[in-house]
């Protein structure tokens, strides 16, 4: 079932388990999401959640940042600042304990992503093309151009390998 997570349509004690995959960080008001899980969870329940590290440890996603927001003099997308943005282990660790939680633990997981050609990559590095089109549709083609090779300069154009980092985190009531 969706739900927001600010505000589940849920009973109080109701679950075992609350997870939240690559989400959070879109979240308007973490504290307030926070609160919400553990109130929905039973004793010794778990909220478990993982998210983005900064960009400097994502170099695609950190790369496609530049490379888009290079084509624009005012107001580019800032998409890729959203899911990159919440990552301080000591703030996600305060807002779980001002919630409530305990036996908090965040786990860094560092691995390679894999592709086998740029021009792939660029084309899935792009979830701001929508925001893109609306400004200049004609500008898609020319930055989904500019990112595969700026990913080929970077990485090569097949058998891409590029570092991602994110975090884990589980929390107990």
């Amino acid at each position: 079932m969706e739900a927001d997570a600010c505000d589940l349509p849920f009973h109080d004690r109701k679950f075992d388990a609350v997870v939240c995959q690559f989400g959070i960080m879109f979240v308007p008001d973490k504290a307030l999401a926070a609160r919400e899980a553990y109130r929905v969870l039973k004793r010794d329940g778990v909220f478990l959640f993982n998210l983005w590290d900064a960009l400097k440890h994502n170099k695609l996603g950190e790369l496609a940042h530049r490379t888009i927001t290079s084509y624009f003099k005012k107001d580019p997308p800032t998409f890729y600042q959203v899911p990159f943005s919440y990552h301080n282990r000591t703030e996600i660790r305060r807002v779980l304990k001002q919630a409530g939680f305990r036996e908090i633990k965040t786990e860094v997981i560092a691995k390679i992503g894999k592709a086998t050609r740029a021009k792939d990559v660029a084309r899935g590095w792009n979830p701001v093309a929508v925001a893109i089109a609306k400004w200049d549709p004609s500008l898609l083609p020319v930055i989904t151009n500019a990112m595969a090779a700026a990913i080929s300069r970077r990485f090569g154009k097949q058998n891409i390998r590029a570092p991602m980092r994110a975090i884990v985190v589980r929390a107990c009531v």
